[in-house]
């Protein structure tokens, strides 16, 4: 099989005008994957000898039987400078130039189809290395959720309104403030499918084409271009609503409302734990006090069961309960 690459010409100029840019063959290859020609603004990186451009928009393909002819029109890569490229020239890293909602662009790759030496054409499913069918494809606009070292999670933007649109709450459209200054999106509705989260290389993002502060077009790579604070809620909530937790806000909310009373019980059970170390010391204090007591106590009795026997006013038989009655008497004197 053989394909030949011809550079686009729109003209009515003679085929044999027509200017090559290179081609490829192969031997005892029964199937290609090329990308698919139907649709629209796909992109391929070819380097052609003597051509500085490398990236083409595929604009025709034509088969007949085992040669294979595509048309290609030098695709424009003026100010598109890729997030990998940013980050190594400003030395700052993806999380510090990307947050929560910022808008970018991703080249997600083209959707191939496989050619025969015939003119039919069928889809890649034999092929899982490759893209396939409800699979993201093309350059598109996306959200970005979470940057890391190991890569950046995006949720992707789509123009057509989904089927379920109405009834899956993990789909949403983008409001218009959002989009203000985004050259091309701001032209058609755009609607955030979270249910499509990937984790993506820096290669592949770049930002969008929008305006700068002085009102001209540019894709400016400080990544300024972000969902304002109600879509992203409207994000969080979608997310949520992937695993389950469709009332996220609402527990949110809840939680707003205890957070006073939460603090309340934290004053209340500090001041406890202060009553509680000072009634711990008076404890200790009062322990100390009652065995001083009991140490006395012991020694009277000592002094005065000697006294006793010793002149013989008692007997040590019983000494202790003679004590104990006068002890008593003494307490009641004191006491009444």
């Amino acid at each position: 099989m053989k394909v030949t690459y011809l550079k686009f010409d729109d003209s009515e100029e003679s085929e044999d005008k027509v200017e090559t840019l290179g081609v490829e063959t192969y031997e005892n290859i029964g199937e290609l994957l090329l990308p698919d020609a139907t649709k629209t603004n796909i992109t391929i990186t070819r380097y052609f000898n003597g051509y500085s451009q490398h990236r083409w928009l595929v604009k025709s393909i034509e088969l007949n039987d085992s040669n294979i002819t595509m048309r290609l029109e030098p695709r424009s890569v003026e100010g598109e400078v890729f997030l990998q490229q940013t980050m190594n020239r400003i030395k700052r890293s993806a999380g510090e130039l990307l947050r929560f909602g910022t808008i970018v662009e991703v080249d997600f790759g083209f959707k191939p189809k496989i050619y025969r030496g015939s003119d039919t054409q069928t889809s890649a499913k034999r092929y899982p290395d490759t893209v396939q069918h409800h699979e993201l494809y093309k350059r598109r606009p996306a959200i970005v959720l979470k940057a890391t070292r190991r890569g950046v999670q995006v949720v992707p933007l789509t123009s057509q309104e989904p089927e379920d649109y109405k009834t899956n709450s993990s789909v949403f459209k983008v409001s218009a403030n959002s989009l203000k200054d985004c050259i091309k999106l701001k032209q058609k509705d755009s609607y955030v499918l979270s249910h499509l989260i990937q984790t993506i290389s820096f290669t592949r993002i770049l930002p969008p084409l929008s305006v700068n502060k002085s009102r001209e077009s540019q894709r400016l790579d400080t990544y300024r271009i972000r969902l304002d604070s109600r879509d992203q809620k409207a994000l969080s909530t979608a997310l949520a609503n992937n695993v389950g937790l469709n009332d996220y806000y609402d527990m949110k909310a809840e939680l707003r409302e205890v957070k006073p009373q939460i603090a309340d019980l934290e004053g209340c059970l500090e001041v406890m734990t202060e009553s509680n170390t000072e009634l711990d010391v008076a404890n200790k204090q009062l322990e100390c006090s009652l065995s001083d007591l009991q140490n006395r106590y012991d020694t009277l009795r000592v002094l005065l069961r000697d006294q006793y026997v010793r002149s013989e006013t008692f007997t040590r038989d019983n000494v202790e309960d003679e004590i104990d009655k006068e002890l008593i008497i003494f307490e009641e004197v004191l006491t009444g």
